[in-house]
């Protein structure tokens, strides 16, 4: 196992990347469903920020009560880091799988960041 900082960590897979981040209690898996359906399973979830991956891509999700962004680093035009609303973004309307990772709500993630403390990067499973 080995710091989710390491190269070999950022080279993971989206969602082994979110379990490394959260406990499975935080996390959600969609699988081809509508985009109007995922942003409001986020916005009932409630406000925060996730981690999000797709099929070939990963950013973060932010709920701030009102709105649902996606921020990502975007490989289309205009291929800089942008912030998109949700239901507009067409690289998460094209995803057939997202998985979710809502780390604001993970305590135990919150209290090892602000110690300081390494995040170990999980196998896959």
């Amino acid at each position: 196992m080995e710091s989710v900082t390491s190269a070999k960590a950022t080279q993971q897979a989206s969602e082994n990347i979110i379990r490394s981040l959260t406990a499975e209690p935080h996390i959600k898996r969609f699988r081809r469903i509508p985009i109007e359906d995922f942003v409001k399973t986020v916005k009932d979830w409630g406000p925060g920020i996730y981690v999000v991956g797709l099929d070939i891509h990963t950013g973060f999700i932010v709920n701030n009560g009102d709105e649902v962004y996606f921020v990502h680093s975007s490989y289309v035009d205009p291929f800089m880091v942008v912030k998109e609303t949700a239901l507009d973004s067409k690289i998460l309307q094209t995803s057939a799988y997202r998985v979710l990772g809502k780390v604001t709500a993970d305590d135990e993630l919150i209290k090892g960041w602000l110690l300081k403390k390494e995040i170990v990067t999980r196998e896959p499973s």
